[in-house]
């Protein structure tokens, strides 16, 4: 018992630290998207537009993008695209981040084995569990994310401000 105890203790270190990778690193997504909504609109809405949530945010930052003319039509397109693409994790990233640790158990119902694997997972989700292996998939996409939104954010940045001064 003992023995099941201390390695639930160490998966579930193996576990936490994932978890927290990949909220930081969505953390870093969403923040790109207030920082668009603070720069590209040419009205001040940043109060009433950075109340809506994250997928509503990244369709208004791709149509913002979209009518900024002194954006080259790769950095529009690179940018739109990798918002997409943090969009579509986003479903993931709410099972990781309101979800328990739960111990997953399979029964094969004519066979009569069993199979049982930690996985993060709630009542209202259950059909969707994450396995660890999945978890680490999703956290080095969103990782990945996070730089490179940071990296294109930066140049659409740098082309709006010297736009403005000009």
């Amino acid at each position: 018992m003992k023995t099941a105890i201390r390695r639930l203790r160490r998966e579930r270190k193996t576990w936490g630290a994932l978890v927290g990778r990949f909220v930081l690193a969505f953390g870093d997504v969403e923040n790109v998207t207030y920082l668009a909504l603070l720069q590209l609109p040419k009205d001040k809405i940043f109060d009433t537009t950075s109340t809506l949530g994250f997928g509503k945010r990244i369709d208004l930052v791709i149509e913002l993008i979209a009518g900024h003319r002194e954006l080259t039509e790769d950095l529009r397109k690179s940018f739109a695209t990798t918002l997409t693409s943090a969009k579509k994790l986003s479903d993931l990233r709410n099972i990781v981040a309101h979800s328990p640790l739960m111990m997953m158990i399979y029964a094969h119902p004519k066979e009569g084995w069993t199979h049982h694997e930690m996985a993060l997972g709630n009542v209202r989700n259950r059909r969707r569990g994450i396995s660890l292996k999945q978890l680490r998939v999703a956290t080095g996409q969103a990782e990945a994310l996070s730089k490179k939104l940071y990296r294109l954010y930066s140049k659409v940045h740098k082309a709006v401000a010297n736009d403005e001064d000009a």
